[in-house]
């Protein structure tokens, strides 16, 4: 453990600062050629890593926890958006496989929402989960209500330049011992020369 981030093995801050970086460019600037695909396709994978010269760990150089442009994945607003145009570009509704969903910019761009809203009024499962679009993590800005004018000031609460994601909440989800769970991805990047090398 050290305060300081030059000495430092492992940098780790839960969010993206771009000040650490420069500290990682020894790994960063290799002469890793770039694979083409028939090369990953002929050789195995692991021995790619292997031969890649970024394979080789420097204690001396500090490993920062935060990849460039993480926010495609990590950040709610980003995932729908990738989600979405992902599965337009292979031709599927991507809500046959997630649930309902609505990302809002302010409060005039809700008439989709209320219109599905309208449609299960009297059902028993019209609750409906709001979740900060950006800079949110550990539960933060969660906000779950089945009641149309709650979720509405909700959303006027809307600061410039953010959004508010609203999804269908799942009333009965897949539980392990009654309790809700989540699945966490990790991902071991191998090389980041400005493209990214990676296995999860």
């Amino acid at each position: 453990m050290t305060s300081s981030p030059e000495q430092a093995n492992l940098i780790w801050t839960p969010w993206k600062n771009d000040s650490f970086f420069p500290l990682c460019e020894k790994v960063l600037k290799t002469n890793d050629q770039i694979l083409k695909e028939e090369t990953l396709m002929k050789e195995n994978l692991f021995t790619l890593i292997a031969k890649s010269v970024n394979y080789n760990y420097v204690s001396s150089v500090p490993i920062y926890n935060h990849l460039d442009k993480n926010y495609q994945l990590s950040n709610k607003k980003s995932l729908f958006k990738n989600l979405k145009m992902y599965y337009s570009s292979i031709g599927q509704d991507m809500f046959n496989f997630f649930p309902l969903t609505f990302l809002i910019k302010s409060k005039d761009n809700i008439i989709n929402f209320n219109y599905f809203y309208d449609k299960n009024v009297g059902k028993n499962e019209n609750i409906w989960i709001l979740k900060p679009g950006e800079n949110s993590n550990r539960g933060r800005g969660i906000f779950i209500s089945n009641n149309l004018r709650d979720i509405h000031n909700k959303v006027s609460e809307i600061k410039k330049n953010k959004t508010i994601i609203i999804q269908k909440y799942i009333e009965h989800p897949l539980l392990i011992n009654n309790r809700k769970f989540d699945i966490r991805c990790f991902i071991l990047v191998t090389s980041y020369n400005r493209r990214i090398k990676g296995i999860y």
